[in-house]
């Protein structure tokens, strides 16, 4: 397990977009959630996977709770795929992971494992769908692509804009750490529209750990207009040398927008500002 998702955090540090879906070996659901929101709010998570290849593969996903040291996490689960064959788990965290509690975290995918005895080359794709099945006028929600690309190794900030936080809206800020160390210390910043400082801070993620935090536990007061948040590695644990050794420090950032009417989200990974520099032999 620690192999695997030593595997994740050198394959996410890849420079692609992180917006759309991709067909890869190896990837990570950020976050996946079952439980209660704010407002009568009640949330599930989808997750559809798919086989576009023209022979059957065989897949391991692992769940990997919020707010916990998984370092050692052995939540595994094998899943085999005809060719061209989607599967859907509804209520992942329960149909696949026989977890029946309110939780939250990770789901990482992997189909490149030697181990796994799948032919070389072949790759799947795979989306989530986080919704509230809290209203009585069907659900509202918002896709959760895989992850691939947008680990942050600590060699510049990264960033998200159209975060909301008043009347409307709410939004809560999801931080990722990929690490082989205990915690890791990521500060951030949220800024007004017109570019002030509403709150500056740092907040500390476990080891290979989803840890998310709604904007009034961030510091943020109800705000008028657009709101935008900057995220950095705590200097002193970025590595040297993010490129030569598997375990680097590193995290991945989202927020969750929400309409406060409806129940009704929206997913928006952080992007870095810049990309990965490794230095020459």
């Amino acid at each position: 397990m620690i192999k695997q998702l030593a595997f994740v955090a050198l394959a996410l540090l890849i420079a692609i977009p992180a917006s759309a879906q991709f067909v890869t070996d190896l990837a990570a659901i950020p976050v996946a959630a079952r439980g209660p929101g704010l407002q009568g709010t009640r949330w599930v998570t989808d997750l559809t996977i798919y086989n576009p290849m023209d022979h059957p593969m065989n897949v391991v996903l692992a769940f990997l709770p919020a707010d916990h040291n998984n370092h050692g996490n052995e939540n595994l689960r094998p899943l085999h795929l005809e060719p061209h064959e989607t599967v859907i788990f509804s209520d992942v965290i329960s149909s696949l992971f026989d977890l029946d509690e309110d939780i939250k975290g990770i789901v990482t995918i992997n189909c490149g494992s030697p181990t796994l005895n799948n032919p070389e080359g072949s790759v799947f794709q795979a989306v989530a769908r986080i919704y509230n099945t809290g209203g009585g006028d069907g659900t509202y929600g918002q896709t959760v692509p895989a992850l691939l690309t947008v680990l942050n190794v600590g060699q510049s900030s990264s960033v998200i804009t159209g975060a909301r936080n008043d009347e409307d809206y709410r939004t809560n800020l999801g931080i990722c750490g990929m690490t082989a160390s205990d915690e890791l210390e990521i500060h951030y910043r949220i800024t007004a529209a017109d570019g002030s400082v509403v709150i500056e801070d740092s907040r500390v993620v476990h080891t290979y750990s989803l840890s998310q935090w709604s904007f009034e536990e961030l510091g943020v007061d109800v705000a008028d207009g657009p709101l935008s948040v900057e995220l950095w590695l705590d200097p002193d644990q970025v590595d040297h040398d993010p490129c030569g050794d598997p375990y680097v420090n590193a995290f991945f950032a989202y927020v969750s927008k929400v309409d406060n009417l409806t129940g009704d989200a929206e997913f928006i990974y952080a992007s870095t500002t810049g990309p990965l520099s490794c230095p020459e032999e």
